[in-house]
């Protein structure tokens, strides 16, 4: 099925700008740019294609990102031992 310039618009319009590019192609910018932390995880405030067809590919690779909760450098779970109860009585 092919691209449209409005079906990128209602799918992803919310989020995104997406317009024509002068120098040929497409061009989709974050409304509301993401933080350094998202950027890190490999979001991005813009995105550039040649086709409609290559934007839509970047534009759902970026909601999939955004739907996984951030991961932490250096960070493991942590678990915390329940508090123990004293056998004896005093």
């Amino acid at each position: 099925m092919p691209v449209s310039l409005a079906g990128l618009t209602e799918i992803y319009g919310r989020h995104w700008e997406i317009m024509d590019s002068a120098g040929g192609g497409w061009i989709a910018v974050r409304r509301h740019g993401v933080a350094g932390s998202a950027l890190a995880r490999g979001l991005s405030n813009v995105r550039c294609a040649e086709t409609l067809s290559e934007l839509a590919g970047y534009l759902a690779k970026e909601a999939e990102l955004e739907q996984r909760p951030p991961r932490f450098a250096g960070t493991s779970a942590v678990v915390v031992p329940s508090p123990r109860r004293s056998s004896s009585r005093g």
